[in-house]
């Protein structure tokens, strides 16, 4: 199934939130692993793989905010309190558009430090602010809390997606690992 139901996320969903999710760790265990590191030809390289990671992650996500226009978004199973739900859509919501903001962030960073955001094959993306030290402070600093914040957001989800499989003992945790049915293979 490549769209996802009113019952199940379909394959493209699945595979999104996959790789966007392995991919962002990537990007943030890179991000912390370069902050120790002192000048050097490494750092320069994981650094450029940053960013060139960090853009891939971005399309990504634009895919995905394209295709929740596209498909329907999976039913909660069961009832839970009001205040379960709330939160579990509060920080779904948090965590979804602080992934967007930190890769943004970090473009404002280098723009307003007076460098450009390099693709691939040279290709430049466009500036999003000119040159400032005030601009580049603040982005920095954001950078630096989105990430300590997604951590924390990232750590709900988890124990969310623990407590719906451990605990409450739903199809929550199944639904993001394997669509209910597959065109290639019918099962």
């Amino acid at each position: 199934m490549i769209h996802n139901t009113n019952s199940s996320y379909g394959i493209i969903s699945i595979i999104n939130h996959w790789i966007g999710g392995l991919l962002f760790l990537t990007i943030l265990g890179m991000g912390f692993y370069m902050e120790l590191l002192p000048r050097s030809p490494l750092k320069y390289q994981l650094y450029d793989l940053h960013q060139f990671l960090s853009i891939f992650l971005m399309v990504l996500f634009v895919i995905r905010i394209l295709w929740k226009f596209m498909t329907p978004t999976p039913n909660i199973i069961r009832s839970f309190p009001l205040w379960e739900m709330y939160l579990a859509k509060v920080v779904h919501i948090l965590l979804f558009w602080s992934l967007a903001l930190m890769p943004v962030s970090g473009w404002v960073v280098l723009n307003a430090r007076d460098e450009d955001l390099f693709f691939v094959y040279g290709i430049v993306l466009p500036r999003l602010v000119e040159p400032s030290a005030s601009i580049e402070l603040f982005a920095q600093q954001l950078h630096i809390y989105l990430s300590q914040f997604i951590l924390l957001c990232l750590s709900l989800h988890i124990l969310g997606t623990i407590k719906h499989h451990l605990i409450d003992r739903d199809n929550t945790f199944k639904r993001i690992i394997k669509p209910e049915k597959l065109w290639f293979n019918g099962s």
